[in-house]
Protein backbone atom coordinates (compact mmCIF):
# COMPACT_ATOMS: atom_id res chain seq x y z
CA UNK A 1 0.00 0.00 0.00
CA UNK A 2 1.47 3.52 -0.63
CA UNK A 3 2.38 5.56 2.00
CA UNK A 4 0.30 8.90 2.29
CA UNK A 5 1.73 12.18 2.43
CA UNK A 6 1.03 14.76 4.68
CA UNK A 7 1.71 17.74 3.29
CA UNK A 8 0.55 19.28 6.21
CA UNK A 9 3.16 18.06 8.54
CA UNK A 10 6.32 20.21 9.88
CA UNK A 11 9.32 18.72 10.74
CA UNK A 12 9.50 18.25 14.52
CA UNK A 13 13.00 19.13 16.10
CA UNK A 14 15.05 19.47 19.23
CA UNK A 15 18.51 20.93 20.10
CA UNK A 16 20.97 21.42 23.08
CA UNK A 17 24.21 23.34 23.64
CA UNK A 18 26.66 21.13 23.07
CA UNK A 19 29.63 22.94 25.12
CA UNK A 20 27.45 24.33 28.18
CA UNK A 21 27.98 22.54 31.05
CA UNK A 22 24.12 22.68 33.43
CA UNK A 23 26.00 21.27 36.04
CA UNK A 24 27.82 24.32 36.86
CA UNK A 25 24.65 26.53 36.45
CA UNK A 26 23.34 27.96 39.46
CA UNK A 27 20.01 28.59 38.06
CA UNK A 28 17.67 26.12 36.11
CA UNK A 29 14.27 27.47 34.84
CA UNK A 30 12.27 25.94 31.86
CA UNK A 31 9.00 27.05 30.37
CA UNK A 32 6.35 24.53 28.74
CA UNK A 33 3.65 25.82 25.76
CA UNK A 34 0.97 23.10 24.96
CA UNK A 35 -0.50 25.17 22.56
CA UNK A 36 -3.23 24.09 20.00
CA UNK A 37 -1.47 22.41 17.29
CA UNK A 38 2.81 22.31 18.54
CA UNK A 39 4.13 22.09 22.20
CA UNK A 40 7.15 23.47 22.49
CA UNK A 41 10.19 22.93 25.34
CA UNK A 42 12.91 25.00 26.49
CA UNK A 43 15.51 25.34 29.24
CA UNK A 44 17.73 28.25 30.29
CA UNK A 45 20.86 28.07 32.79
CA UNK A 46 21.79 31.30 34.27
CA UNK A 47 19.77 33.16 31.54
CA UNK A 48 21.22 31.12 28.37
CA UNK A 49 19.28 29.35 26.25
CA UNK A 50 20.93 25.38 26.85
CA UNK A 51 18.16 23.17 25.19
CA UNK A 52 14.68 23.25 23.34
CA UNK A 53 12.28 21.28 21.38
CA UNK A 54 8.87 21.73 18.94
CA UNK A 55 6.80 18.55 18.64
CA UNK A 56 3.54 18.49 17.64
CA UNK A 57 0.44 18.54 20.01
CA UNK A 58 -1.47 15.13 21.17
CA UNK A 59 -4.94 14.73 21.92
CA UNK A 60 -3.43 14.72 25.73
CA UNK A 61 -1.85 17.85 27.10
CA UNK A 62 0.10 16.03 29.80
CA UNK A 63 1.55 13.68 27.66
CA UNK A 64 1.93 16.82 24.90
CA UNK A 65 4.05 18.11 27.99
CA UNK A 66 6.40 15.36 29.27
CA UNK A 67 6.93 14.54 25.27
CA UNK A 68 8.27 18.25 24.90
CA UNK A 69 10.35 18.43 27.96
CA UNK A 70 11.89 14.39 26.85
CA UNK A 71 12.66 15.51 23.93
CA UNK A 72 14.46 18.63 24.99
CA UNK A 73 16.29 17.09 27.79
CA UNK A 74 17.37 13.82 25.32
CA UNK A 75 21.23 13.54 25.57
CA UNK A 76 22.10 16.21 27.98
CA UNK A 77 21.89 13.99 31.29
CA UNK A 78 19.77 16.80 32.96
CA UNK A 79 16.33 15.47 34.24
CA UNK A 80 12.92 16.72 34.83
CA UNK A 81 13.71 17.02 38.76
CA UNK A 82 17.01 19.26 37.78
CA UNK A 83 14.76 21.96 36.80
CA UNK A 84 14.22 24.35 39.68
CA UNK A 85 11.42 26.23 38.00
CA UNK A 86 8.93 25.41 35.61
CA UNK A 87 5.96 27.77 33.82
CA UNK A 88 3.64 26.13 31.39
CA UNK A 89 1.75 28.73 28.82
CA UNK A 90 -0.44 27.75 26.10
CA UNK A 91 -3.58 26.14 26.02
CA UNK A 92 -2.41 22.89 27.91
CA UNK A 93 -0.81 25.02 30.93
CA UNK A 94 -2.53 24.41 33.30
CA UNK A 95 -2.35 20.78 32.65
CA UNK A 96 1.30 20.56 32.48
CA UNK A 97 2.42 17.99 35.30
CA UNK A 98 5.42 19.33 36.57
CA UNK A 99 4.54 22.86 36.00
CA UNK A 100 5.27 25.46 39.31
CA UNK A 101 2.78 28.18 37.48
CA UNK A 102 1.06 28.38 34.69
CA UNK A 103 0.98 31.70 32.91
CA UNK A 104 -1.65 32.95 29.90
CA UNK A 105 0.60 32.47 26.51
CA UNK A 106 -0.07 36.51 26.16
CA UNK A 107 2.00 37.12 28.78
CA UNK A 108 4.72 35.03 27.58
CA UNK A 109 4.69 36.13 24.14
CA UNK A 110 5.18 39.67 24.94
CA UNK A 111 8.02 38.69 27.53
CA UNK A 112 9.45 36.22 25.05
CA UNK A 113 9.31 38.76 22.24
CA UNK A 114 11.42 41.21 24.56
CA UNK A 115 14.00 38.64 25.36
CA UNK A 116 14.58 37.62 21.35
CA UNK A 117 14.53 40.81 19.84
CA UNK A 118 15.41 43.38 22.59
CA UNK A 119 13.13 46.33 24.94
CA UNK A 120 12.43 48.14 21.95
CA UNK A 121 10.03 45.86 21.02
CA UNK A 122 6.55 47.65 21.27
CA UNK A 123 4.12 45.61 19.22
CA UNK A 124 4.19 41.85 19.16
CA UNK A 125 1.88 39.69 16.22
CA UNK A 126 1.50 35.86 17.36
CA UNK A 127 0.24 34.03 14.58
CA UNK A 128 -0.51 30.98 16.16
CA UNK A 129 -2.21 27.36 15.78
CA UNK A 130 -5.65 28.53 15.95
CA UNK A 131 -5.67 32.29 17.00
CA UNK A 132 -3.74 35.25 16.55
CA UNK A 133 -2.83 37.92 19.10
CA UNK A 134 -1.68 41.53 19.08
CA UNK A 135 -0.14 42.89 21.86
CA UNK A 136 1.55 46.10 23.03
CA UNK A 137 3.99 45.73 25.36
CA UNK A 138 6.72 48.22 27.23
CA UNK A 139 10.31 48.23 27.96
CA UNK A 140 10.55 45.32 30.04
CA UNK A 141 8.05 42.90 27.79
CA UNK A 142 4.89 43.89 30.03
CA UNK A 143 1.42 43.85 28.18
CA UNK A 144 -0.40 47.10 28.30
CA UNK A 145 -2.67 46.26 25.87
CA UNK A 146 -3.80 43.28 23.37
CA UNK A 147 -6.53 41.70 21.06
CA UNK A 148 -7.35 38.22 19.93
CA UNK A 149 -9.06 37.59 16.18
CA UNK A 150 -12.61 35.26 16.71
CA UNK A 151 -12.34 31.80 17.23
CA UNK A 152 -11.78 31.04 13.63
CA UNK A 153 -9.30 28.60 11.87
CA UNK A 154 -8.75 31.19 8.84
CA UNK A 155 -5.56 33.84 9.12
CA UNK A 156 -3.67 31.00 11.58
CA UNK A 157 -1.35 27.84 10.85
CA UNK A 158 -4.10 25.40 11.14
CA UNK A 159 -5.98 27.40 7.96
CA UNK A 160 -2.36 26.72 6.25
CA UNK A 161 -1.96 23.22 6.91
CA UNK A 162 -5.71 22.69 5.75
CA UNK A 163 -5.05 24.30 2.67
CA UNK A 164 -1.37 22.67 2.39
CA UNK A 165 -3.02 19.14 2.11
CA UNK A 166 -5.98 20.70 0.24
CA UNK A 167 -3.23 21.59 -2.51
CA UNK A 168 -0.60 19.01 -2.18
CA UNK A 169 2.42 21.11 -1.64
CA UNK A 170 4.68 20.82 1.69
CA UNK A 171 3.69 23.26 3.87
CA UNK A 172 7.46 24.53 4.48
CA UNK A 173 7.23 25.24 0.64
CA UNK A 174 3.99 27.75 0.64
CA UNK A 175 5.59 30.74 1.51
CA UNK A 176 8.21 30.85 -1.44
CA UNK A 177 6.00 29.28 -3.79
CA UNK A 178 3.22 32.06 -3.01
CA UNK A 179 6.09 34.29 -4.81
CA UNK A 180 6.32 32.28 -7.86
CA UNK A 181 3.46 34.02 -9.92
CA UNK A 182 3.56 35.90 -12.88
CA UNK A 183 1.20 38.86 -11.52
CA UNK A 184 -0.25 39.00 -7.66
CA UNK A 185 -3.64 37.69 -7.95
CA UNK A 186 -6.72 39.25 -6.02
CA UNK A 187 -6.69 37.57 -2.08
CA UNK A 188 -9.50 34.79 -1.54
CA UNK A 189 -13.04 36.46 -1.00
CA UNK A 190 -13.58 34.67 1.90
CA UNK A 191 -10.54 33.59 4.63
CA UNK A 192 -12.68 31.08 6.56
CA UNK A 193 -10.82 27.87 5.89
CA UNK A 194 -13.92 25.69 4.98
CA UNK A 195 -15.19 28.63 2.46
CA UNK A 196 -11.61 29.25 0.94
CA UNK A 197 -11.31 25.50 0.65
CA UNK A 198 -14.34 25.49 -1.48
CA UNK A 199 -13.12 28.55 -3.79
CA UNK A 200 -9.42 27.51 -4.10
CA UNK A 201 -11.11 24.73 -6.08
CA UNK A 202 -13.01 26.78 -8.10
CA UNK A 203 -10.22 29.08 -8.50
CA UNK A 204 -8.06 25.84 -9.99
CA UNK A 205 -10.86 24.30 -11.95
CA UNK A 206 -11.18 27.89 -13.70
CA UNK A 207 -7.62 27.55 -14.64
CA UNK A 208 -5.72 29.28 -11.77
CA UNK A 209 -2.86 27.52 -10.64
CA UNK A 210 -1.17 26.00 -7.07
CA UNK A 211 0.88 29.07 -6.82
CA UNK A 212 -1.89 31.68 -7.68
CA UNK A 213 -4.19 30.32 -4.98
CA UNK A 214 -1.36 30.03 -2.45
CA UNK A 215 -0.50 33.89 -3.11
CA UNK A 216 -4.48 34.27 -3.62
CA UNK A 217 -4.87 32.80 0.32
CA UNK A 218 -1.45 34.32 1.79
CA UNK A 219 -2.89 37.35 0.82
CA UNK A 220 -6.32 37.02 2.43
CA UNK A 221 -4.37 36.07 5.43
CA UNK A 222 -2.31 38.89 5.64
CA UNK A 223 -5.29 41.17 5.10
CA UNK A 224 -6.79 39.61 8.22
CA UNK A 225 -3.90 40.18 10.74
CA UNK A 226 -3.89 43.49 9.09
CA UNK A 227 -7.19 44.34 10.28
CA UNK A 228 -6.69 42.96 13.77
CA UNK A 229 -3.71 44.95 14.01
CA UNK A 230 -5.38 48.16 13.23
CA UNK A 231 -7.87 47.93 15.69
CA UNK A 232 -5.07 47.94 18.30
CA UNK A 233 -2.46 50.04 16.32
CA UNK A 234 0.72 49.32 15.31
CA UNK A 235 3.64 50.68 17.34
CA UNK A 236 7.30 50.58 16.24
CA UNK A 237 9.37 48.02 17.01
CA UNK A 238 7.12 45.78 15.78
CA UNK A 239 7.82 41.75 16.10
CA UNK A 240 6.36 38.51 14.86
CA UNK A 241 5.87 35.47 16.78
CA UNK A 242 4.50 31.66 16.13
CA UNK A 243 4.76 29.23 13.44
CA UNK A 244 3.23 31.53 10.91
CA UNK A 245 6.30 33.91 11.45
CA UNK A 246 8.65 31.45 9.18
CA UNK A 247 6.21 31.87 6.38
CA UNK A 248 7.27 34.50 4.08
CA UNK A 249 4.19 34.28 1.92
CA UNK A 250 2.68 36.06 5.03
CA UNK A 251 4.72 38.38 6.43
CA UNK A 252 6.35 39.78 3.49
CA UNK A 253 2.68 40.86 2.01
CA UNK A 254 1.67 41.78 5.67
CA UNK A 255 4.82 44.25 6.19
CA UNK A 256 3.70 45.56 2.16
CA UNK A 257 0.32 46.05 3.75
CA UNK A 258 1.08 48.00 7.01
CA UNK A 259 4.30 49.88 5.40
CA UNK A 260 6.83 48.32 8.72
CA UNK A 261 9.45 46.65 8.48
CA UNK A 262 9.32 43.79 11.26
CA UNK A 263 11.97 43.29 13.87
CA UNK A 264 14.32 40.10 12.71
CA UNK A 265 15.63 37.84 15.03
CA UNK A 266 18.31 34.85 15.15
CA UNK A 267 15.83 33.25 18.07
CA UNK A 268 13.29 30.78 16.54
CA UNK A 269 9.90 33.00 16.20
CA UNK A 270 7.96 29.24 17.69
CA UNK A 271 9.51 29.86 20.89
CA UNK A 272 8.81 33.20 21.71
CA UNK A 273 6.09 31.89 24.27
CA UNK A 274 8.64 29.01 26.03
CA UNK A 275 11.47 31.49 26.06
CA UNK A 276 9.27 33.94 27.86
CA UNK A 277 7.47 31.80 30.24
CA UNK A 278 11.13 30.73 30.80
CA UNK A 279 12.66 34.02 31.58
CA UNK A 280 9.40 34.49 33.40
CA UNK A 281 10.42 30.94 35.54
CA UNK A 282 13.92 32.50 35.98
CA UNK A 283 12.03 35.70 37.43
CA UNK A 284 14.81 37.20 39.51
CA UNK A 285 16.54 40.79 39.66
CA UNK A 286 20.29 40.61 38.82
CA UNK A 287 22.63 43.61 39.22
CA UNK A 288 24.64 45.30 36.85
CA UNK A 289 26.97 42.05 36.96
CA UNK A 290 24.38 39.91 35.99
CA UNK A 291 24.55 37.87 39.26
CA UNK A 292 21.33 36.55 40.26
CA UNK A 293 20.39 37.71 44.09
CA UNK A 294 16.37 37.98 44.40
CA UNK A 295 13.54 36.27 42.95
CA UNK A 296 9.92 36.89 44.16
CA UNK A 297 7.41 33.85 43.21
CA UNK A 298 4.09 35.97 42.34
CA UNK A 299 2.45 32.91 42.54
CA UNK A 300 3.20 32.27 46.53
CA UNK A 301 3.22 36.55 47.26
CA UNK A 302 -0.09 36.98 48.99
CA UNK A 303 -0.04 41.02 48.74
CA UNK A 304 0.08 41.42 52.35
CA UNK A 305 3.50 44.09 51.85
CA UNK A 306 4.97 42.63 54.97
CA UNK A 307 7.90 42.74 53.27
CA UNK A 308 8.37 46.08 52.58
CA UNK A 309 9.00 48.10 55.67
CA UNK A 310 11.41 45.43 56.85
CA UNK A 311 13.87 45.73 54.34
CA UNK A 312 16.48 48.42 55.42
CA UNK A 313 17.47 49.89 52.09
CA UNK A 314 13.51 49.96 51.39
CA UNK A 315 14.53 47.58 47.71
CA UNK A 316 10.92 46.48 47.81
CA UNK A 317 7.29 47.73 46.24
CA UNK A 318 3.66 46.39 45.92
CA UNK A 319 2.85 46.60 42.49
CA UNK A 320 0.70 44.87 39.71
CA UNK A 321 1.87 41.72 38.61
CA UNK A 322 3.18 42.67 35.72
CA UNK A 323 3.02 38.90 33.89
CA UNK A 324 -0.33 38.50 33.89
CA UNK A 325 -2.17 40.78 32.13
CA UNK A 326 -5.44 39.42 32.43
CA UNK A 327 -5.12 40.18 36.92
CA UNK A 328 -4.93 42.99 39.05
CA UNK A 329 -3.54 41.07 41.76
CA UNK A 330 -0.63 42.80 43.37
CA UNK A 331 2.49 41.53 44.69
CA UNK A 332 6.14 42.36 45.45
CA UNK A 333 8.80 43.51 43.27
CA UNK A 334 12.23 45.24 43.68
CA UNK A 335 11.76 49.13 43.06
CA UNK A 336 12.80 49.84 39.57
CA UNK A 337 15.61 52.14 40.30
CA UNK A 338 17.24 49.45 42.44
CA UNK A 339 17.89 46.55 39.98
CA UNK A 340 21.36 47.40 38.99
CA UNK A 341 22.74 47.56 42.30
CA UNK A 342 21.48 44.69 44.33
CA UNK A 343 24.51 43.11 45.46
CA UNK A 344 26.13 46.31 47.34
CA UNK A 345 22.33 47.58 48.66
CA UNK A 346 21.80 44.10 49.86
CA UNK A 347 25.38 43.53 51.50
CA UNK A 348 24.24 44.98 54.81
CA UNK A 349 21.81 42.04 55.14
CA UNK A 350 23.90 39.49 53.86
CA UNK A 351 23.62 36.21 56.14
CA UNK A 352 26.69 35.46 58.20
CA UNK A 353 27.75 33.29 61.03
CA UNK A 354 25.36 33.41 63.93
CA UNK A 355 22.92 35.79 62.05
CA UNK A 356 19.10 34.56 61.09
CA UNK A 357 16.94 34.39 57.28
CA UNK A 358 17.43 38.06 55.30
CA UNK A 359 14.61 40.24 56.69
CA UNK A 360 12.50 40.32 53.72
CA UNK A 361 12.61 36.59 53.60
CA UNK A 362 11.36 36.06 57.31
CA UNK A 363 8.84 38.69 57.39
CA UNK A 364 7.23 36.87 53.81
CA UNK A 365 5.28 33.70 55.32
CA UNK A 366 4.35 32.12 52.17
CA UNK A 367 7.72 31.92 51.15
CA UNK A 368 7.37 34.01 48.11
CA UNK A 369 10.84 35.76 48.17
CA UNK A 370 14.09 33.74 47.61
CA UNK A 371 17.83 34.68 47.39
CA UNK A 372 21.25 33.23 46.18
CA UNK A 373 22.92 34.05 49.41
Amino acid sequence: MAEIQEYWRWTEYSWHHPEMDWRQGKRIASGIDVGSVSSQALILVDGQIFAFSNLRTGSNSPDSANNAIKAALKDTGMEIKDLQYTVGTGYGRVNVPFANRAITEIACHARGANFMAGPKVRTVLDMGGQDCKAIHCDERGKVTNFLMNDKCAAGTGRGMEVMADLLSIPIKDIGDLSFQVDKEPAPVSSTCVVFAKSEALGLMRSGWSKNMVLAAYCSAMAHRVSLLLGRIGVEDQFFITGGIAKNPGIVKRLEQELGIQAVKSQHDSQHADTEGGTVIANYGYKDGSGEFFISIDTDKCNGCGDCVPVCPPRLLEMVADQYDPLSDKIVAAVREEERKKIKYTCAPCKPASGRGPLPCMAACEPGAIGHSW
